[in-house]
């Protein structure tokens, strides 16, 4: 894909750059996923609709506000399909990566069809970032910005298993009402995403620290310190993690784990939890 896209803004005289979590991941030798980001110097919404006729796409409005569109692409012969998210600016790439979130997804390299890392472009430390594997925000405003960052923040941390950086940890906490102003689409995007991760309880822990859970799922806070019959370990509210952890014991196949053997498992049980469910998610998540 990296290819056909390079060719599309060569032919064009388009000035374009991978920015992201794609090259984040490249840099970490890690699998890339399918989503790309490219930074164009123009018009974002004319050049992802030619980009989209050329691919065989469908432009897809993001932010009509800050002008980002997102090419989809359909998969063929059983090959995966892609989303391509085009985001135009103006001046130097430098000063776009600034306004981004975190360090980490701060870098960009030139769309060419051979990515070398001697080009990146890396203005705000992300690398020394990546090796350090912290999470830093890129300003005390980040949050404010787009309060959506608060659990791309918890997300990205569990996702790569890095830690969030002390700064940052205060700026989330400070900014954690700022979550309800987010769409619940947006929300729930991410919760599904912190969910599929290996160790999601430890995830939802995370995000009841910084003061989060309480505005995605308020009911469940009422357990806390509810006390249970004495056959229970904890209050109500750890027992609903612990719902969650032993789920991903059964459900992930961790045989080691003894609550494994006590519950049946066949070849029926492991397809009807790889059944997709939805938005790209199983019905294990």
């Amino acid at each position: 894909m990296i290819k056909e896209l390079a060719a599309f803004c060569s032919s064009r005289g388009v000035d374009a750059y991978l920015v992201g979590g794609f090259v984040r991941d490249w840099l970490i030798s890690a699998k890339p996923g399918h989503d790309i980001d490219i930074a164009v110097a123009g018009d974002a919404e004319a050049i992802g609709g030619e980009m989209a006729k050329e691919l065989g796409g469908t432009l897809v409005p993001l932010s009509p506000a800050r002008g980002v569109v997102r090419v989809a692409l359909p998969g063929d012969n059983d090959g995966p399909s892609w989303n391509i998210d085009v985001d135009g600016y103006s001046g130097r790439i430098e000063d776009d990566l600034a306004r981004r979130d975190f360090s980490i997804n701060a870098m960009a390299v030139p769309l060419t069809e051979t990515l070398e890392p001697s080009e990146l472009i890396d203005p705000q430390g992300g690398r020394a970032d990546l090796a350090r594997k912290t999470v830093r925000a890129l300003g005390p405003t980040v949050f404010q910005d787009d309060p959506g960052r608060l659990m791309r923040a918890v997300r990205l941390a569990g996702q790569l298993q890095f830690r969030i950086e002390p700064g940052t940890s205060k700026s989330i906490a400070a900014a954690a009402k700022l979550l309800g102003d987010v769409s619940p689409e947006r929300i729930r995007e991410e919760f599904l995403n912190i969910l599929s991760l290996d160790g999601a309880k430890g995830q939802l822990e995370v995000l009841d620290h910084f003061g989060l859970f309480g505005q995605i799922i308020p009911e469940l806070q009422a357990g806390k310190g509810v006390d249970q019959p004495r056959m229970h370990y904890w209050d109500v509210w750890g027992h609903t993690l612990h719902t969650v952890e032993f789920a991903e014991l059964v459900t992930k196949g961790h045989q080691n784990s003894p609550i494994y053997s006590c519950v049946p498992w066949t070849q029926d049980s492991e397809a009807h939890f790889e059944q997709h469910a939805t938005d790209g998610h199983n019905r294990r998540t």
